[in-house]
C-alpha cells in the first residue's frame, strides 16, 4: 500500500485538511504489519453468523468496551492506537444498539436480538464503571428506504406514518442507551458521514480515464440533513441520562464546509460508509480524552 506524501497543506476543493492530521495518518498508517493487524482484529470482533463473539484486545484489565453494528471496526481500530489496555468489541453488522425492534427478515432479527439481549446481559452484571462506546449507522434503522432490509419495525404501529414513527424510535433509543449508562459511563460516537457514491470505486473509475483525480467529498449541510433526526435524539440522550457525544466530523469535516472521501486521490473508505484504515486513522485523537484520565 502506497504511502500517501502530503503537502504541508492539502488543499480539497476548497477544504483544508490540517497538517497535524495528515502527519498523524502518515505516521500510524501505511504500515505492513499495523494493516494486518487491524484486519485480524475487525475478522475475529464483527460477528457475521449465528454466534457471539466475545472479542478482547490488548493487554491488563478493560479500559473500553465497544458495541454496535459494523462501524464499530473503524472505531476499534482508532481506539486502539490510543489505548495499549484491554479493549472489547462486541459488534454484529447490521444490528443496531436498539430493544424493541424487529426486521423484516425473522432470522436477522433473532441474530440481532441474540446479541443485543447477551450484550445488555453482560452489562448489567460485569464491567461496571469501564466506558461503554457506541456507534452505529445510525440513520440507516430509521430510514423506510429500507437499505439491505434494515429498516427497525415496531409492533402496534404505522411503520410508515413518520410521525408516529420517530416518535416511538426516539423513545427506544433513549430507553436503550440511557439504561446502559446506568452503570458506566457512555459515549455515542455521532454517525460517520456518507458519502453519495463508492469511494473507492469512484476514485479507480476517475484514475482509469483521466490524470487528474477530484477528492470525493459531501457537503457538510448534506451530513446534517441525512443525520437530522438521530443527531437530536442523541442531544436528547445526553441531556437526559449525561451520555457524551463524540463528534467525528471534527477529523472528517475539518473545515466545517466538506466531509472527505479521500485524500491526495486516496480513499479513506472502504465503500460508501465503513472507514478504512487510513480513515479509522483521522478519528484515533477523538478518543484520547478517554484514556488520558
Amino acid at each position: 500500500m502506497a504511502i500517501i506524501k502530503y503537502l504541508s497543506v492539502i488543499v480539497i476543493l476548497g477544504g483544508v485538511i490540517s497538517p497535524s492530521i495528515a502527519s498523524y495518518v502518515k505516521k500510524h498508517y501505511y504500515v505492513k504489519d499495523t494493516v494486518k493487524t487491524n484486519q485480524t482484529i475487525s475478522k475475529e470482533c464483527i460477528s457475521s453468523k449465528n454466534d457471539f463473539i466475545d472479542c478482547k484486545y490488548g493487554e491488563g484489565q478493560p479500559r473500553a468496551i465497544i458495541i454496535g453494528d459494523s462501524h464499530t471496526d473503524a472505531i476499534s481500530q482508532a481506539i486502539r492506537h490510543v489505548n495499549t489496555e484491554q479493549t472489547i468489541v462486541w459488534a454484529r453488522g447490521g444490528c443496531p444498539t436498539l430493544e424493541g425492534y424487529h426486521f423484516k427478515s425473522k432470522s436477522e432479527t433473532n441474530l440481532c436480538h441474540k446479541l443485543n439481549t447477551k450484550i445488555f446481559n453482560q452489562l448489567q452484571t460485569q464491567y461496571a464503571n469501564v466506558p461503554l462506546i457506541i456507534i452505529n449507522r445510525a440513520s440507516l434503522y430509521p430510514d423506510p428506504i429500507d437499505l439491505g432490509g434494515h429498516f427497525a419495525r415496531f409492533d402496534g404501529i404505522n411503520n410508515y406514518d413518520r410521525q408516529q414513527y420517530l416518535e416511538t424510535y426516539r423513545k427506544a433509543y433513549l430507553n436503550t442507551v440511557c439504561k446502559l449508562a446506568k452503570q458506566r459511563p457512555v459515549y455515542i460516537v455521532k454517525p460517520i458521514p456518507e458519502m453519495r457514491t463508492n469511494v473507492v470505486k469512484s476514485l479507480k473509475m476517475q484514475k482509469h480515464f483521466t490524470s487528474h483525480v477530484i477528492d470525493i467529498t459531501l457537503p457538510i449541510n448534506q451530513y446534517y440533513n441525512r443525520q437530522a433526526f438521530i443527531l437530536k435524539v442523541m442531544d436528547e440522550a445526553k441531556e437526559q441520562c449525561g451520555i457524551k457525544l463524540l463528534d467525528p466530523t471534527r477529523y472528517l469535516c475539518a473545515d466545517g464546509k466538506l466531509c472527505v472521501g479521500s485524500i491526495a486521490g486516496e480513499p479513506i473508505y472502504n465503500d460508501d460508509n465503513h472507514l478504512n484504515d487510513k480513515g479509522s486513522a483521522l478519528l484515533s485523537p477523538l478518543f484520547i480524552p478517554l484514556f488520558n484520565k
